[in-house]
């Protein structure tokens, strides 16, 4: 409890500078402790998590994987977005993986040439929950890294198979695992060659592959923990890409999963 509530005061002390959405961070409303155990009370997402999503549209028979890219990109972008403005705070979530993102909604946009009409400030799909593997960096003396391994062989980071020190490569390598997932709806595999780390998986053809790879290459391939990737670029030109060629879609793709979603319920 005392660690979501430092987190939620942290990011709320960010808010003005870093115009952070804190509705993307699940807020823990009460908690009762007792001496073999606790109860935190947090609001109910009936449309439960992001991998809940992944796994209904695998089994739609409306809705090919390949026809996702308008959706799939702005969640990319939201996801971004999240993991940015968090490691601004100088939290690492350490536990960044599909399951511990909830749906607030599924919007349909405002189609717009105006990019703050079409993404406004603040996210409306993700939630972030389950802090309970966060570390505040502040709390640290400058220059700290770890060399802990997870054991979550899906989303453990290049750093910790390879035996290097690591700081926010562990969200990072999470932020590239859970969009691995939307896209091809299974969890990702990695592989060296030539000194370069890729994903097992390869974009579909009728997608953006330049930057699709681009997004891969940069977020698997981390040089070390002082040349972390600028994440706010990458979402940029994941913007620009939506307002050119995905906006017109992206309603429809919209309207198709809420479809599923309600046909599931």
């Amino acid at each position: 409890m005392q660690r979501q509530l430092d987190i939620n005061f942290k990011i709320n002390f960010f808010t003005d500078k870093f115009i952070f959405q804190t509705d993307s961070i699940l807020t823990v409303k009460k908690g009762y402790f007792f001496h073999n155990g606790s109860c935190l009370v947090q609001d109910y997402y009936p449309q439960g998590t992001l991998l809940n999503l992944v796994n209904t549209l695998k089994l739609s028979p409306s809705l090919s994987m390949a026809d996702l890219e308008p959706f799939v990109t702005y969640i990319t972008i939201e996801l971004l977005h999240m993991i940015h403005n968090l490691h601004q705070c100088q939290i690492i979530h350490g536990d960044i993986k599909p399951d511990n993102f909830l749906l607030q909604n599924i919007p349909n946009i405002t189609v717009s040439h105006d990019k703050l009409k079409v993404f406004d400030k603040y996210t409306k799909v993700l939630k972030l929950i389950d802090y309970g593997q966060a570390i505040d960096m502040t709390q640290f003396p400058k220059g700290t890294v770890f060399l802990a391994k997870v054991d979550t062989d899906g989303f453990k980071c290049i750093e910790m198979r390879t035996d290097q020190p690591w700081t926010y490569q562990t969200d990072l390598f999470g932020v590239i695992g859970t969009i691995h997932v939307l896209i091809f709806g299974k969890y990702m595999n990695v592989y060296q060659s030539k000194g370069k780390w890729h994903a097992a998986s390869s974009i579909h053809r009728k997608w953006n592959q330049r930057l699709w790879k681009e997004l891969f290459d940069t977020l698997l391939n981390i040089p070390n923990c002082e040349e972390l990737p600028n994440l706010s670029a990458l979402r940029l030109k994941f913007e620009d890409y939506f307002m050119r060629d995905l906006v017109s879609k992206y309603n429809q793709v919209a309207d198709s999963i809420r479809t599923e979603m309600l046909l599931k319920s």
